[in-house]
Order: C-alpha cells, then structure tokens, then sequence
C-alpha cells in the first residue's frame, strides 16, 4: 500500500511544470507562502535579468516584474541561468544601460 503511495507520489512531481522541487519550484508545506503582495513596497529601481532556458521561470519573474513599481525585466534568449556567461556583451550592454539610468544626477 506504502508502495502506491510513493509511485503515485513520483508521478505527480514528474507531470509538474519543475519536475522536482527546487528553490523556485516549491512543492511542500512553503508552496502557500507569498509575499508578493509585499512587492510593490520596493522603491528602488530593479533589474530582472533571465534566460529563456532557466531555472527561474519566466511565470516566477513576471510576478515580480508586475509587481514592483521600477522594474525592468531582460529575457535573454537562448540562455539558461548564467546569462552573464552565455551573452557576455549583451548583459553588459544591458547592464550599463540600466545603470546609465537609474544612476544618472537628478536634475
């Protein structure tokens, strides 16, 4: 009966979106947890930075992308989680262009 159980257990992380838990696809007692609502107290400016292919889905971002007033999200195509390494140019030209704004003296 246990064996049911676990098999059954299997299946259901298999057929999920992550597959297996991690530290953006949580599956236990945490899943419930959000501060979402919490986001839009950030005043800073924020870059969001992913790629197509990580770990960090794109639904997971776009919560935070939604929700944080000054924010900026770059989805780098063809990338895992190390866009930095991936697309050395283009993250630093976003990077430095980010910069560029949010840093530049008030008039």
């Amino acid at each position: 009966m246990a064996r049911r159980g676990i098999a059954a257990g299997i299946r259901t992380l298999a057929a999920s979106p992550g597959g297996t838990s991690s530290e953006f696809t949580v599956i236990g007692p945490l899943r419930q947890w959000t501060i979402a609502d919490r986001l839009g107290e950030m005043d800073v400016p924020l870059l969001l930075i992913s790629g197509e292919h990580d770990e960090v889905r794109p639904d997971v971002v776009k919560v935070v992308a939604d929700n944080v007033p000054d924010s900026e999200w770059v989805l780098f195509e063809g990338c895992s989680h190390t866009p930095h390494l991936e697309a050395p140019d283009r993250f630093l030209r976003v990077v430095e262009a980010f910069l560029e704004r949010t840093e530049a003296p008030a008039a």
